[in-house]
């Protein structure tokens, strides 16, 4: 199932960046005129899912948005790279009394990780597809995370 999802992902890649970048543009935005830190994340799962339940455990100031029917992007706004994964480990934890069993992949990058938002999605991909291609579901990884443990082997 998983690498059905990452074949899903690869084939629809160029519209998910797109949708991603729209998503992002008011955070970014904020991030340009007054130096204000976003985390983005990205929730898949092979599962059937109804993603919006995450719309309901974000702040108002944050962001969601659909990428396809098992596929969202969240935005969390104000935040550091720590805070963001504190806040998707909360999001995430709350989700899975929900949906107890299923596989949640979700990638995750910061703002103050990567400026440019081209970079930031394409590395946000590079994390989810990480992820996935190595069955660690249920937990938020972060870009950094997954780049020290590819150059540690």
């Amino acid at each position: 199932m998983s690498k059905q999802l990452i074949e899903k992902i690869r084939e629809h890649i160029v519209d998910y960046e797109l949708k991603v970048l729209d998503a992002i543009e008011v955070f970014k935005y904020q991030k340009d005129r007054y130096d204000i830190n976003y985390t983005i994340a990205i929730g898949a799962s092979d599962a059937d899912i109804d993603m919006s339940a995450f719309k309901g455990l974000i702040r108002k100031t944050d962001g969601f948005s659909y990428l396809e029917d098992n596929i969202c992007v969240i935005i969390f706004a104000f935040n550091d790279a720590n805070q963001g994964i504190k806040a998707a480990s909360n999001m995430l934890s709350k989700f899975e009394m929900q949906y107890f069993g299923k596989k949640i992949y979700l990638g995750m990058i910061n703002s103050q990780e990567e400026e440019k938002a081209d970079k930031q999605i394409k590395k946000l991909f590079e994390t989810l597809c990480y992820g996935i291609e190595n069955g660690m579901s249920n937990i938020p990884l972060d870009y950094d995370e997954i780049s020290s443990m590819k150059a540690r082997g």
